[in-house]
């Protein structure tokens, strides 16, 4: 399960169709205090598929981040009218969306050539999350990875969080080939393997461009 679920569960549950929460009471709800990432970056708050906590927390069910007072410690939360209807409130654009959608079957055809067997969306019950790209014997788990640094020179405290959190769950899945597979910068899984890549064990970094060409980073 992921671990951010209480607060999808809660979220459905509730009749309001606008939720504003303190971010004590979402850690009342979580049962776990949230990351120092969460009080200092409004980025860890985007409507984005490739974070685990607005997959598990929000966007799953049906909800988005319509505004984030971070020095209030705040964060409202909106219901939409259906999981296909985009507010133009959102935090990122439609557009984002579509090209992510687009990566990721890019990245699911042209990983499953590369280790010569189909992988979709799968999990096992006693796994974190849902991979996207998993093998039927469940042997070669992997997941996708679209972020940007932007302007930084270094990786943002957020997104190395992400990446960190899903090599954590990746290596607790015990299969025979762990991965992730990036796109869009490469900087990002260059600079989290620079600072972290000593500490972790299994798990292999790819780099996807837009022509199919597949780099292996790690």
């Amino acid at each position: 399960m992921n671990k951010y679920q209480p607060l999808s569960e809660y979220l459905t549950n509730s009749a309001d169709k606008v939720i504003s929460l303190t971010f004590r009471e979402i850690e009342h709800i979580l049962d776990f205090p949230l990351p120092q990432s969460a009080a200092d970056h409004r980025q860890w708050w985007e409507n984005s598929q490739t974070h685990v906590q607005a997959m598990g927390g929000w966007l799953s069910c049906g909800w988005y981040v319509t505004s984030v007072n971070l020095p209030e410690k705040t964060v409202t939360f909106q219901k939409q009218q259906s999981f296909t209807t985009i507010s133009h409130n959102q935090l990122e654009s439609s557009s984002s969306s579509k090209g992510a959608k687009k990566f990721e079957e890019h990245a699911q055809e042209r990983m499953s050539a590369f280790f010569g067997k189909p992988l979709r969306q799968r999990r096992k019950d006693c796994w974190a999350k849902l991979f996207e790209l998993v093998s039927d014997d469940f042997q070669v788990v992997g997941d996708i990875k679209c972020l940007t640094m932007g302007r930084a020179v270094k990786i943002p405290p957020t997104k190395a969080s992400i990446v960190s959190e899903l090599v954590w769950m990746l290596e607790k899945t015990k299969a025979d080939k762990l991965f992730i597979v990036f796109g869009k910068d490469k900087r990002v899984p260059q600079e989290w393997l620079r600072r972290y890549g000593n500490f972790m064990d299994n798990v292999e970094f790819y780099f996807l461009e837009e022509t199919g060409r597949i780099e292996r980073l790690k």
